[in-house]
C-alpha cells in the first residue's frame, strides 16, 4: 500500500491537495495543467472535466506515479472497462473474454490482426443485439 504521504482524495479542493505537495504540482504540469492556474475550491475530477478531459486518464496517471487516488468513482464505460487481461487476452489468445475472435483478413490478403478482428466481433456482437444494422439492413 501506499504510505499515507502518497493518498490523493481527487474530490478535495485543489488548493487543499497542492498545499505542500510539489510532487503534484510537477506532475500536474507534465501533465499540461498549470497549477498556477487551478481554482482553489474545485475539485481536481471536476476540474478536469471542465477542460474536456476524461477524469480516468488523470487518475490513471497518478496512480501509475504513485499516489493512491482516492474518491474517484468512474462512470460506467466500455472502453475503459477493459482489463488489462482483457488486452492481452485479445493481442496474445485472439480471445476475448473467453470467446474466439473471429479470421479476418486485411487489405493485403494476410492476417488483419487481434485488434481487427476484436473490433470486427464488437460490431457483430452489437447488431445482434440491435444496437447496430445488420448487413443490407
Amino acid at each position: 500500500m501506499a504510505d499515507e504521504a502518497k493518498v490523493l482524495d481527487v474530490t478535495r479542493p485543489i488548493q487543499e491537495l497542492l498545499c505542500g505537495n510539489e510532487d503534484l504540482r510537477g506532475l500536474l504540469a507534465e501533465m499540461g495543467i498549470d497549477p498556477a492556474d487551478l481554482p482553489g475550491n474545485q475539485s481536481l475530477v471536476d476540474y478536469v472535466r471542465d477542460l474536456g478531459v476524461d477524469p480516468s486518464v488523470i487518475v490513471m496517471a497518478l496512480g501509475a506515479m504513485g499516489y493512491d487516488v482516492q474518491g474517484y468513482v468512474p462512470e460506467p464505460n466500455p472502453v475503459a472497462d477493459t482489463t488489462l487481461s482483457d488486452i492481452m487476452s485479445v493481442i496474445f489468445l485472439n480471445k476475448f473474454r473467453g470467446e474466439d475472435l473471429p479470421d479476418t483478413v486485411g487489405s493485403s490478403g494476410g492476417e488483419a490482426g487481434p485488434m481487427l478482428a476484436h473490433m470486427e466481433m464488437a460490431v457483430k456482437r452489437a447488431q445482434a443485439e440491435g444496437k447496430l444494422p445488420k448487413k443490407g439492413e
